[in-house]
Parts: structure tokens; C-alpha cells; sequence
């Protein structure tokens, strides 16, 4: 599950590739659609895990890697960093997370695979539930 700020992503129902370039156009133009230290490896297992079902048939076998929906998602990995230099990075710039995306920096933050049905937040832990009231009340303030 991914956050973000209402004012930015709101408008859309489910996160399509087409979906994130066109939000990511709302932001400044060196936002990341992740926190800065997302590279290609991480986001390569991030999407394949939450979309498995897309490509391979568990039942049949049947594996479909050659289509224009895998041709686009590694398009969309490709857009990523090779590796992330944790030494080098100026986190006063930048500093991830709900910051980054307050200041157009970033389009959304990983919350992790927590279950949750759209109009509820009870099974997020109370960590991420705290951190959507403050975006939320952050979004009513702007």
C-alpha cells in the first residue's frame, strides 16, 4: 500500500503506470514517485510482488513477459537508479518521506503490505494511521 497527499493523488482510483506519470506531473519536476533510495532492484521486486498475477498463470504455467504491460513496467524500473549513494546525499534538499512529499518532492510513501479496504484504516498499525490524519490535515491547511 502507498500513500500520498489527497491534493496530489485523489483524483485516481487505482495506480495504472499512466496513472503515476500523470500525477508526477502535479510535482516539481526532480519529485521521485518513492522515497530517493528506491532503485531499479527494489522497485523491479516491489511491482512484480503486487502484480505477479498479471504475468504468470499459477494454475497453467503460462508466463506472459513478452507483452506491452511487462514492456512498460520495466520502462517505468528503468526510470529508477542503478544503486543509491546513502554517503553522498543531501537529505536537507530532500529528506523523503511525508516531507518530501509536503514540498512536491515525492508522489507517494511504501506503507508497507498492510491490509485495508479504501473507505478504512483499521488495520493499519496506529503509526500509519497518525501519519494520514497529519497528511490529511496538512492537504486541508494548503
Amino acid at each position: 500500500m502507498a500513500i500520498g497527499l489527497t491534493k496530489i493523488v485523489g483524483d485516481y482510483d487505482e495506480w495504472m503506470l499512466a496513472n503515476i506519470k500523470d500525477a508526477m506531473t502535479k510535482l516539481q519536476p526532480e519529485a521521485t514517485v518513492f522515497d530517493v533510495y528506491y532503485t531499479r532492484d527494489s522497485m523491479l521486486q516491489n511491482c512484480l510482488s503486487r502484480s505477479y498475477s498479471s504475468f504468470v498463470n499459477r494454475v497453467t504455467g503460462e508466463c506472459n513477459f513478452d507483452g506491452q504491460d511487462f514492456r512498460d513496467l520495466l520502462e517505468f524500473i528503468n526510470s529508477f537508479p542503478v544503486d543509491y549513494d546513502y554517503s553522498n546525499y543531501d537529505y536537507n534538499k530532500n529528506p523523503g518521506g511525508a516531507e518530501s512529499m509536503k514540498r512536491g518532492l515525492q508522489l507517494l510513501m511504501d506503507a508497507g503490505v498492510f491490509r485495508s479496504t479504501p473507505s478504512s484504516t483499521r488495520s493499519l498499525p496506529s503509526a500509519a494511521r497518525g501519519l494520514l490524519r497529519r497528511l490529511s490535515e496538512h492537504d486541508r491547511q494548503q
